[in-house]
C-alpha cells in the first residue's frame, strides 16, 4: 500500500486524543469527514482505523509479550486499503491523519502499510484517565461479551507484560464479564493505561520506534500552555500553524481538566470507594511519565 505519510495520534483512551484531533483539523490537517452522519463516531470517521483495523488485527495477531511480530501482510494491507478508501472520501489534498486510541499496540502494523508516518504520542495522568473513563467501558455496549472484543481488551490490558495470571481477581478466559471484574473495573482501567505506556517503551527498547518520527505531548502541558506545545508540534509536522488557531486554543484548553482525580468522590458516579485502589499499582508509570507522586491516603 505505502500511501503518503499520515499523521497518527497515539494515546490511551481519554488522554486527549479527540481534542488533539480537533486541533489538527483546525490547523489544516484532514482528520476525517467531521460532518459524516454515518460515521463510526458522531464527529470523526477516522475511528474506522480503530474499529476496522486496530481492534480486529491486534486481537488476532498481537502475541503476548512480543507484539504484532508475525501477521499476514496481504490481510493487513487489504484491511488498510478499505479503511483508507472510507476515511479519505472527502479528502481534497494536503496533510492527513487519524487518531487511534491504544494505538501503540498496532504500531508495527502501521509501519507495514504506510510510508514514513509521523506519530503524536499524547500522555495524561493515569488517575485522571481512569476517572474520565470510569465504568463506561463496561456499562455501554460491553465489548467483552464478544470474542473479538474480549481478545482485544485482554491484549491491551496484559499484552506486552503477559501477566494476566497476576491480576488481583480471576480475569475471564472467555468472552464475558464477571462480578469480580466489574468490582475491579478501575483496576482494569489503570492496568490498561499502564500497559499502553509499557508498550510504547517496549517499542523504543526493541529499536522499532523511529525517534525522528514521533512527537510526545503531555495533556497537562497542552491544557496549561497550549501554544507552547502546539507551535513546535506544527513545526514537527511541517505544517504552518494558522494565527487564529492560537486564540482558539487559549480559549478551548483550560486547567480545570487537570487533577480532577483529587476530588474523585465529587466526579465518580460508580463505586467511588474502589477508585483509589489501583494508585499504588500505577506509581512506577506515573513517576516515569513525570507525574508528582501523591501519598496513598485519600480520606
Amino acid at each position: 500500500m505505502k500511501q503518503r505519510n499520515p499523521v497518527i495520534i497515539l494515546g490511551h483512551a481519554h488522554s486527549g486524543t479527540k481534542a488533539l484531533t480537533e486541533v489538527l483539523h483546525r490547523g489544516g490537517v484532514y482528520m476525517g469527514d467531521k460532518n459524516n452522519k454515518g460515521a463510526v463516531n458522531p464527529w470523526w470517521d477516522s475511528l474506522i482505523w480503530a474499529f476496522q483495523f486496530r481492534t480486529p488485527l491486534v486481537a488476532r495477531y498481537f502475541k503476548y509479550g512480543h507484539g504484532c511480530i508475525q501477521f499476514p501482510k496481504s490481510e493487513v494491507i487489504s484491511t488498510a486499503k478499505q479503511c483508507y478508501k472510507k476515511h479519505m472520501a472527502k479528502w481534497t489534498g494536503g496533510p492527513w491523519g487519524f487518531k487511534v486510541c491504544n494505538g501503540a499496540f498496532a504500531y508495527q502494523l502501521f509501519e507495514k502499510v504506510f510510508d514514513r508516518p509521523k506519530y503524536i504520542y499524547i500522555v495524561r495522568d493515569g488517575r485522571d484517565v481512569i476517572l474520565s473513563n470510569g465504568y463506561r467501558w463496561y456499562l455501554t455496549g460491553n465489548p467483552m461479551k464478544h470474542k473479538g472484543g474480549w481478545e482485544y481488551y485482554s491484549k491491551i490490558t496484559f499484552g506486552i507484560s503477559n501477566d494476566r495470571n497476576h491480576a488481583p481477581f480471576k480475569f475471564p478466559k472467555k468472552p464475558g464479564v464477571t462480578p469480580e471484574m466489574l468490582k475491579n473495573g478501575f483496576w482494569v482501567q489503570a492496568k490498561a493505561w499502564m500497559e499502553h505506556h509499557k508498550m510504547f517503551s517496549y517499542l523504543r527498547w526493541a529499536g522499532w520506534l523511529n525517534e525522528d518520527r514521533y512527537f510526545k505531548i503531555r495533556y497537562e502541558d497542552l491544557c496549561s500552555q497550549p501554544n507552547k506545545v502546539l507551535m513546535p508540534l506544527f513545526d514537527f509536522l511541517g505544517v504552518q500553524m494558522p494565527d487564529d488557531l492560537k486564540g482558539w486554543a487559549n480559549k478551548y484548553f483550560t486547567t480545570n481538566r487537570i487533577g480532577k482525580w483529587k476530588e474523585y468522590r465529587k466526579h465518580c458516579k460508580y463505586n467511588h470507594h474502589e477508585f483509589p485502589r489501583p494508585f499504588k499499582l500505577m506509581q512506577t508509570e506515573l513517576s516515569a511519565l513525570g507525574y508528582y507522586q501523591y501519598g496513598t491516603h485519600y480520606d
